[in-house]
């Protein structure tokens, strides 16, 4: 199982085991609703994420990484952890969320 450049924003969404809705993901990765249905299918067509539905909301799903990203992330974690934030998004939104955080937490 191979990751693409263009999944780094979903797999930095993800990776801490939380379960994301599509329009969370799309407005965390900085791309189109459309963009993101197409990144999401081929993701799961590759068996990369898993979607359940969303038990509050009957119209969407949540996006989960699947049980074999997990491991590849266990077991490669060091060279993904670089890579998600060497990906300019990525570093944007975590940034974006530790300020968030730190301004909560003030």
């Amino acid at each position: 199982m191979g990751f693409a450049t263009a999944q780094l924003p979903v797999l930095a969404g993800l990776q801490s085991g939380n379960a994301l809705t599509q329009a969370e993901l799309t407005k965390l990765a900085g791309v189109e609703q459309s963009s993101m249905a197409q990144l999401l299918a081929r993701m799961d067509r590759d068996g990369i994420i898993r979607r359940t539905p969303d038990p509050h909301d009957g119209r969407s799903s949540l996006v989960e990484l699947s049980d074999k990203a997990l491991d590849r992330f266990r077991r490669d974690g060091k060279f993904f952890s670089k890579a998600i934030w060497r990906s300019p998004r990525a570093f944007r939104t975590a940034r974006s969320r530790r300020s968030t955080a730190s301004c909560s937490a003030s």
